[in-house]
């Protein structure tokens, strides 16, 4: 049976919403990534490596000094299942 787009594997990964908001920011604010490297306090050739990865990647002070300048506010959230099928 062929392959459909409604295929698990074919399924696109889930959005990440923290890297959207600082993607928009940073065009809204006209910032390139050296002043984002400066206000993220790591090296031009370091932030040009991690913008374009999923913020789980981003080191958490990175992430934290972006995030402030931009005005994002970041809410820790437990999301998942517990060993006995309870949600949490």
């Amino acid at each position: 049976m062929p392959r459909t787009l409604l295929d698990s594997k074919n399924a696109p990964p889930p959005i990440d919403w923290v890297w959207a908001c600082i993607l928009e920011r940073k065009a809204t604010y006209g910032y390139d990534i050296k002043k984002m490297a400066a206000i993220g306090q790591v090296s031009y050739a370091y932030m040009r490596r991690i913008v374009n990865k999923p913020t789980s990647c981003w080191p958490t002070e990175v992430l934290n000094n972006v995030c402030r300048e931009f005005g994002i506010k970041i809410v820790p959230v437990v999301n998942g299942e517990s060993p006995e099928g309870v949600k949490m």
